[in-house]
């Protein structure tokens, strides 16, 4: 590849790769370059987009881990016009376990969904039992506010819920004339982990339950423990 000269010039290199020799060189190289210059663009981005990832979207502003790694005792209270219904409740593994002073009712966790192993099921809304369930119902839900608590490094998130979405989660058929709103309260420690879950309903129950006039209020709570 050198000149006259002795030196290596691109005239003497250009030469070089007209030749025979130099042909059998000059497909090595372009191969090389070529898988070079692949390889680059395949790792590259793609355009300018700045998408958040699904799990980034997907986040709620408190954490649930807790409730979803360990076993954990919690109690379920209905509250009907200031009537309390407590249940206490267990959870162990993949079985959730609630109990009164008289039965025991167990549903059995798979893959976020929840089924009630017996006959007669004590409670209407068991799905609320799950926090998976809970976490998907709440991604349809509006933020209204956080709250911090002066003096206990406790937090509340406030969220708004229509009836129509609850009324979908619950698997009922139900129509609603008007915007229907319903307030769901997620408390937290001082580490943003839930420690209780407040479902005031009773605007989707009253129109699940419309020949029932004596019931002004319906709310559920449930508050977990330490662990089982």
């Amino acid at each position: 590849m050198r000149d006259e000269k002795g030196k290596i010039t691109i005239k003497s290199v250009w030469k070089f790769l007209r030749s025979e020799k130099g042909k059998k060189y000059s497909f090595v190289i372009f191969y090389a370059i070529f898988f070079i210059f692949l390889f680059i663009f395949l790792r590259a981005p793609v355009g300018n987009i700045e998408e958040k990832p699904k799990e980034e979207i997907s986040n709620l502003p408190f954490v649930t881990k807790m409730v979803e790694t360990n076993n954990y005792n919690f109690t379920y209270k209905e509250i009907i016009n200031e009537k309390e219904i407590v249940f206490d409740g267990t959870r162990e593994n993949n079985l959730i376990t609630i109990n009164n002073e008289r039965d025991k009712y167990d549903y059995q966790e798979e893959n976020g969904e929840l089924t009630f192993l017996g006959d007669l099921n004590p409670i209407n809304y068991y799905k609320l039992l799950s926090i998976y369930n809970v976490k998907s119902l709440l991604k349809d839900a509006s933020l209204v506010s956080k709250v911090e608590f002066p003096g206990t490094s406790e937090f509340a998130f406030n969220y708004d819920i229509e009836s129509s979405v609850l009324a979908e989660f619950f698997g009922q058929e139900l129509t609603f004339d008007e915007e229907s709103l319903n307030r769901i309260v997620v408390n937290c420690n001082k580490d943003l982990e839930v420690t209780s879950i407040n479902f005031d309903i009773y605007n989707y129950w009253k129109q699940e339950n419309t020949e029932d006039t004596e019931t002004t209020s319906y709310v559920i709570e449930l508050d977990y423990k330490e662990e089982a």
